[in-house]
């Protein structure tokens, strides 16, 4: 067996450590000139602009007539007659229906009795009080007699007036027990029948118009706003196709109910073929002044929780950025589209720039090389 020496294993050693100092020495400036020579992303940037732009908002509601009554009586009693149905056109002062008047002529006759009760008393008490005032004369009564006379007229009279509104009020009564139509129109409901009770104020009736049609719509709050009496409207009809003009006639400023909404009602003009009762939308034009927009590809996950587009910051006065330049990621809502751009909300100005090429992989702050594309 060979022995080698100890010495020729620390050479060996010895020369291993020059050689892997010597090629790290090699690689360490090629390090450094690659770092210094790193490649910026390239993206391509276009300009935030305003604009004026109009938005559209649908709101669905039923064609219902201008004219509308829900008829009760004035005076409680069992129905007698109806002699109208659901869908049955009716014309001014035609009898929709009558209770039970038996009670009501009772107390009519007994109200013109009393009546003439009172005027033949206070006919009587004229009378003498006259012959009082004659023997007063003569001296053959005090003046005492003379005015418990007159007292006794005054007395009688005044009963007599109170009676003659007794009297007034049972035959308005009276007159109450027939329910008629107040104008042209279609029964749409009833909801008693004959042999029912119907009570003071509780609808016997329900009665729509004809002529003007008119459509009730509820809209939100953040809308009431923007709506006003008098404003041209659209209206359209899904179920015909057909399309009417239209103009607002009130905005309710007290919502309809719970869920916050307000009703707006406009009239619709030409409704000579309309139905009421049909579905219908409203259509609201409402104007934007000095929307933002930018090109639709500046937006990053536009139909996302998160839509945001990367900005050219510190960009200066509006002027085309440097050539290279630091992004920074801004959040956005996304609006309505206007062709190739969208309107956005945001914090965001007119002339900023946004990048609308290579965002893929871009991150906040990064230093990226720009190419200004014309929008």
């Amino acid at each position: 067996m060979i022995k080698r020496p100890r010495n020729l294993w620390i050479v060996v050693l010895t020369l291993g450590t020059v050689v892997y100092l010597s090629a790290d020495a090699e690689r360490a400036p090629s390090s450094a000139v690659e770092l210094a020579t790193e490649v910026l992303k390239r993206v391509k940037v276009g300009s935030v602009q305003a604009t004026q732009a109009s938005r559209e908002l649908r709101f669905s509601g039923t064609t219902r007539a201008a004219r509308r009554a829900r008829l009760s009586f004035t005076t409680g009693g069992r129905l007698v007659a109806r002699p109208v149905e659901i869908g049955e056109r009716v014309k001014p002062g035609q009898l929709l229906a009558r209770i039970d008047d038996s009670e009501l002529k009772n107390a009519l006759a007994s109200a013109r009795g009393a009546m003439a009760e009172l005027a033949a008393r206070r006919a009587q008490g004229e009378r003498d009080h006259a012959r009082t005032g004659q023997l007063a004369a003569a001296k053959a009564a005090t003046r005492e007699e003379v005015e418990r006379t007159l007292a006794a007229v005054d007395a009688l009279k005044a009963a007599e007036d109170a009676a003659q509104a007794r009297l007034s009020e049972a035959e308005r009564r009276l007159a109450a027990v027939r329910l008629t139509a107040p104008f042209a129109g279609t029964v749409t409901e009833v909801l008693f029948e004959p042999g029912e009770y119907a009570g003071v104020g509780s609808p016997v009736v329900v009665l729509s118009g004809d002529g003007e049609i008119e459509l009730e719509v509820e809209v939100p709050a953040a809308v009431v706003p923007r709506i006003a009496v008098g404003d041209r409207v659209e209206l359209n009809f899904p179920s015909s196709g057909q399309t009417a003009a239209g103009e607002v006639k009130s905005v309710g400023r007290t919502a309809a109910g719970s869920g916050r909404l307000f009703p707006v009602v406009a009239g619709i003009e030409g409704t000579d073929y309309m139905l009421v009762g049909a579905t219908a939308e409203l259509v609201l034009k409402l104007q934007t002044d000095h929307a933002l927009t930018l090109p639709v590809e500046a937006v990053v996950n536009p139909g996302g929780r998160h839509p945001a587009v990367f900005r050219i910051a510190d960009a200066g006065d509006g002027g085309p950025p440097s050539a290279t330049a630091r992004v920074e990621k801004l959040s956005v809502e996304v609006g309505s589209l206007i062709g190739d751009r969208v309107i956005v909300r945001g914090d965001l100005e007119v002339g900023d720039w946004v990048v609308i090429g290579g965002q893929r992989g871009l991150l906040e702050g990064e230093v990226v090389e720009v190419e200004v594309v014309e929008r």
